[in-house]
């Protein structure tokens, strides 16, 4: 990432954390809900994300799943060949992570804290910064970050992320919607 993109992540983050009202992490109820209501993202990017991964010629070795969920792309790297190690902040998410990919390793832990092992690839899927611990992440954690990441990767490995962030362009406004057969969230 150019050093003039990175110098607002953090202050982007801070900011998108806020309007989001992320005050917490997931307990079981949220995990749940999250984990039959949310995975959308990953169900439909996952796929594509292990191809772009394998258009450079990687099939296979250690993946870290920084921000890990309930470990749904965890189940679709593992499938495809990838030793994965993921990590997440919510003790529920890690539960189900083990229920959904069962020949992954899962850490109960920070991404921010997390000793990063060598990896072949990196991913921090389904917005992932945007739950920030240990306080407001500002561009030196995030950087931190991105160094310690940048030292775990193998030569020729990569690194796939995605972030929200409000756009003064176009607000983040309205009203949304789902439910389950047992939940529902509007927002």
């Amino acid at each position: 990432v150019p050093e003039d993109d990175r110098r607002g992540l953090g202050q982007a983050l801070r900011e998108e954390r806020q309007e989001l009202a992320v005050t917490g992490f997931y307990d079981e109820d949220l995990a749940y809900i999250h984990h039959t209501g949310f995975t959308d993202l990953i169900d439909g990017a996952g796929p594509e994300v292990l191809r772009w991964i394998h258009s450079f010629g990687i099939d296979g070795g250690r993946l870290l799943d920084l921000g890990c969920g309930s470990g749904t792309f965890a189940r679709l790297a593992t499938e495809a060949g990838f030793e994965v190690l993921g990590a997440d902040l919510s003790p529920a998410m890690i539960e189900l992570a083990r229920e959904v990919a069962p020949q992954a390793e899962f850490r109960c832990q920070s991404l921010f804290d997390l000793a990063l092992p060598r990896a072949r690839v990196v991913t921090m899927l389904g917005e992932g910064l945007n739950y920030c611990a240990g306080g407001e992440p500002d561009d030196r954690r995030v950087d931190e970050l991105f160094a310690r990441i940048h030292a775990a990767l193998e030569p020729g490995g990569l690194l796939a992320f995605d972030v929200i962030v409000a756009d003064d362009r176009e607000p983040m406004h309205g009203t949304n919607g789902r439910a389950g057969v047992d939940w529902a969230v509007i927002s």
